[in-house]
């Protein structure tokens, strides 16, 4: 082989391995079931009827819900992590009002291990104690009209509304084909009718945990994928998570600089890359979902001017950012 060939044919080696060897974080692995994070006990509460199912496609532990856990270090510090092993699903319940009436928020939050580091393919979000969010929203008849997603950085939020939502109430100019979520696409509306127990299928896409689709099932699970019990939580527990031998701590920083971010979720490509954009110096970063006792805003606009206007936990604010009208 020409010695000028040699540069091009390392180059396309290396690149080859790199595809090999990383494309596996993204790619949904055919050759075993899903795992469905369900119910973990029937129950009438409102919480329990409407508790979304999670559907993971590949075993690797980053895609692996967990619950928040804590230990202490050598030294006198600490580590907050998200145990593997042990599911949980932390939720909260919040209400508001609107021009048409009075809506409860069922506010479901998931967190995983990590989002891997790759360069190949090169993965924005790389991080620890990572999460998503899914709000149900009921109208005064707990009747579901709308169901928002969000990763708890704020990032990839999509309000998808139901079959239950009157068409007054969508934005102008509404269309039901598919949302699309930087590169992801999603249903424009959900049908809960003609089911008995339904409830939303989230499916996620392994690696990064982007929200690919989204269901409406009736009963606890899909047949073809294994079953995983997943409790509810409180979410205030994720402010008082214990450590081994006694005490507490908290999994968001209370204080300083990182007030109301999660503890370890700094996202250093996302800083690098995109904290001029945003104008926040730790934008990506997982975040509790509380404005009001953080002080700091669950933006889910990367424009500095719509910081407060699409802050998630003001919802009619949030809401009128994307149209609706309720």
């Amino acid at each position: 082989m020409p010695r000028k060939k040699w540069p091009q044919v390392l180059a396309a080696t290396l690149l080859a391995a790199l595809l090999s060897g990383c494309g596996h974080l993204l790619a949904v692995d055919t050759r075993n079931p899903p795992r469905a994070y369900a119910p973990s006990r029937a129950g009438e509460s409102l919480a329990a009827r409407f508790q979304p199912v999670f559907l993971v496609q590949n075993e690797r532990p980053e895609n692996s819900i967990g619950r928040v856990k804590a230990e202490r270090e050598p030294g006198g510090g600490e580590r907050l992590y998200v145990d593997p092993k042990d599911p949980a699903v932390y939720f909260e319940e919040t209400s508001f009002s609107g021009a048409r009436g009075r809506y409860t928020n069922l506010v479901y939050r998931v967190h995983f291990p990590n989002t891997p580091y790759s360069l190949v393919p090169f993965i924005l979000t790389a991080g620890k104690n990572v999460g998503i969010m899914v709000i149900v929203t009921l109208n005064e008849k707990s009747r579901p009209v709308l169901v928002t997603t969000v990763h708890t950085c704020g990032c990839y939020a999509a309000v998808v509304p139901t079959t239950e939502l009157p068409r007054d109430c969508l934005p102008e100019g509404f269309r039901e084909g598919p949302i699309r979520v930087y590169g992801e696409r999603l249903p424009g509306m959900l049908d809960f009718s003609g089911k008995g127990s339904p409830r939303v299928l989230v499916v996620l896409r392994p690696g990064v945990h982007r929200v690919m689709d989204l269901k409406v099932i009736d009963g606890e699970a899909p047949e073809a994928a294994r079953r995983i019990d997943a409790p509810l939580v409180p979410a205030g527990e994720l402010w008082r998570v214990p450590f081994p031998g006694g005490g507490t701590t908290s999994f968001f920083h209370e204080g300083g600089l990182l007030r109301g971010h999660v503890k370890g979720s700094v996202k250093p490509w996302e800083t690098i890359l995109m904290s001029w954009m945003a104008l926040d110096l730790f934008v990506g970063a997982d975040k509790a979902f509380d404005t009001a006792r953080t002080k700091n805003p669950f933006y889910t606009s990367l424009k500095p001017w719509n910081r407060h206007a699409s802050d998630l936990w003001d919802f009619p604010a949030f809401l009128a950012f994307h149209g609706f009208r309720l």
